[in-house]
């Protein structure tokens, strides 16, 4: 007799992605060897739904046949099962267009035998238009608009997508059709917090990125482009997002691009998903391409270990980017193809050939233009600090001492070490701050002029001091209060400094002038205080 609780107790123990589906797939020999057919279809949709939503969707495409011959084989499981029948379907459905490894001919033979079911069991064809949209959207652009003309047409049930999905899938249409006004309006609930599930606004702020990225609107999609970041980053689930955000850092910050590039590079490696794999690829290949047309050698290296994982070959320099860019590229225009192929269009190849702004023509826009959602940008403040000569803390040790010492009224958000660099981000009163702290070498390490009490010696020590950090703070609207939170991180993360440069005015204070202006929101900033002693 089969026994279901210890696979399943061991399934919930196990993590997320190959563990736990190498847990499903003994948990399904054991019920198929005893013929426990329940226990068989449970365990497959068991399977279907971690491949999907943590491993890899191909996976279930080619398991969910099995799934559905049980459940036809055994009418026994109708009744308790027939709900999650049609989920199963339904997740394979909106996956199989994005693999072309599946046929136009079996996407539509998929479609019909869902419809047909939907109608067997009485449920709406809401999803099923709604899916078949999404899908035509890249292949037959008029038959996508009789198709969410359908969708329209049909009434929600418990099958159809969430409200928020559903709500982001309507700003889509209308992004696709070139009706921006109306992409905003649709996505206003959203935007405004009031319509959010797992993946929205994730997908809405990707979309409106890259809408205005190339269209040439570089303001608005910096905007979008930071939401999108706070909520996507280094989330495996959201590798085009990534891509999205590969190509806006292109234009607007190749740096902070370029350390996304690396975070996100093992998650490219271990997607099967050529078209997440696509657009990741395009982002990285435009992102490369600035790289190498600023850098000041003809042929610029990285010795950056995760391009490891590539299949490229270092010489004695390193990793040449040019061919890094070059592996990028062709993998981009050849999913491209292979999706147009089967698709018989030219959607995901006109994709790739999309201009993005020039520097000129970012500075013009920004100066020319009032952001559509109100809100002036937020520019970056630099802060470098100086430990005692001799002292060195690594990433790892402040992020332990953030997460022991969150500053009061925070939330922390996230917090995540890469290589020599430390990302977190905290939330006060319903505003998000994006902070990242990094190792610097000395010779890289900014000088500023003493301000306030900074004494001579404490100046000298600065200036010998080998070991530096920069740390990147979000300045805006509300300045005086964005530096004092600044100065509050200064305090938990370095106890130890001498001293601090605010690389942005030049300005060397001591350590005692941070903890001051760190404990006083409305303190002056230090180049008012004419050499008033702060001490205490």
């Amino acid at each position: 007799m089969f026994t279901a609780d210890p696979h399943i107790r061991r399934i919930g123990e196990a993590e997320h992605g190959a563990a736990r589906l190498k847990a499903i797939a003994e948990a399904i020999c054991e019920a198929d060897a005893a013929s426990a057919h329940e226990w068989r279809f449970y365990f497959r949709f068991e399977a279907i739904h971690e491949s999907i939503f943590h491993d890899d969707a191909f996976k279930a495409i080619l398991n969910f046949p099995e799934l559905l011959q049980i459940f036809d084989s055994h009418p026994e499981l109708e009744d308790e099962y027939s709900d999650d029948m049609l989920t199963a379907f339904k997740w394979v459905l909106e996956n199989t267009v994005k693999f072309y490894q599946v046929s136009r001919e079996d996407i539509d033979r998929y479609y019909e035998e869902y419809k047909r079911r939907c109608r067997e069991y009485g449920v709406s064809l809401r999803a099923y238009h709604m899916k078949r949209c999404n899908y035509l959207l890249a292949a037959d652009r008029d038959e996508a608009r009789r198709e969410y003309e359908a969708f329209h047409r049909c009434k929600r049930d418990g099958y159809a997508d969430c409200l928020a999905c559903e709500t982001h899938f309507d700003m889509e249409v209308a992004l696709e059709f070139g009706d921006l006004e109306e992409a905003l309006r649709i996505a206003k609930p959203i935007l405004e917090g009031d319509c959010t599930c797992k993946e929205v606004p994730h997908w809405t702020y990707e979309r409106l990125t890259d809408y205005y990225l190339f269209s040439g609107d570089l303001e608005e999609a910096a905007y979008y482009g930071e939401l999108c970041g706070r909520i996507t980053r280094g989330n495996a689930e959201f590798l085009a997002a990534t891509g999205t955000l590969l190509s806006l850092y292109s234009v607007t910050d190749p740096g902070q691009g370029w350390t996304l590039f690396k975070q996100s590079l093992p998650h490219y490696i271990a997607s099967k998903n050529p078209q997440d794999r696509m657009r990741f690829a395009d982002g990285a290949s435009r992102l490369l391409n600035i790289l190498i047309a600023y850098a000041e050698e003809p042929d610029p290296h990285s010795t950056a270990p995760v391009l490891r994982l590539l299949p490229v070959a270092a010489d004695e320099e390193g990793y040449r980017l040019s061919e890094v860019c070059m592996l990028f590229e062709r993998e981009a225009k050849k999913a491209a193809g292979d999706l147009d192929r089967r698709n018989g269009s030219d959607y995901y190849t006109a994709m790739l050939s999309r201009k993005t702004p020039t520097t000129q023509q970012q500075n013009a826009a920004i100066d020319s233009s009032r952001p559509a959602h109100g809100i002036t940008r937020r520019l970056p403040g630099i802060l470098a600090v100086s430990l005692p000569e001799g002292t060195e803390i690594r990433c790892t040790q402040m992020e332990q001492r953030l997460r022991d010492a969150v500053p009061e009224g925070a939330e922390l958000m996230s917090c995540s070490v890469e290589e020599n660099e430390l990302f977190f981000s905290l939330q006060r009163d319903k505003r998000i701050y994006d902070y990242v702290l990094t190792q610097l070498d000395s010779e890289d390490a900014p000088t500023g002029e003493p301000v306030a009490d900074l004494t001579e010696e404490v100046f000298d020590a600065m200036c010998r001091n080998p070991v530096r950090y920069l740390f990147r703070v979000p300045v805006g609207d509300e300045a005086q209060l964005d530096y004092h939170y600044a100065m509050e991180l200064l305090v938990i993360l370095f106890p130890e400094m001498i001293g601090m440069v605010d690389v942005q005015n030049h300005h060397a204070c001591s350590a005692d002038w941070v903890r001051f202006r760190a404990a006083y929101p409305e303190a002056v900033s230090p180049h008012d205080l004419f050499g008033l002693s702060l001490i205490g």
